[in-house]
């Protein structure tokens, strides 16, 4: 298993390797499951939700499925 230093190592390796998608602007209650599971059935990339609509703060974000991808470790 790869060691990583922190979360944003993580991100910044799989965007590197191609297995990050990043989605801004999606409702975190209407939208941002429904792509996870999607997403999961597809075996695709991990997604970081950013820019999050309904008033969170700039750079909350929401990271997803990003135990199923083994390449990284």
């Amino acid at each position: 298993m790869a060691d990583y230093s922190d979360t944003r190592e993580w991100i910044k390796r799989a965007k590197d390797i191609h297995e990050l998608k990043t989605i801004e602007g999606a409702d975190p209650n209407l939208e941002v499951g429904t792509m996870v599971q999607l997403d999961a059935k597809k075996e695709g990339p991990t997604l970081l939700f950013d820019k999050l609509k309904g008033g969170y703060g700039q750079g909350f974000r929401i990271i997803a499925n990003f135990m199923a991808k083994i390449r990284l470790y």
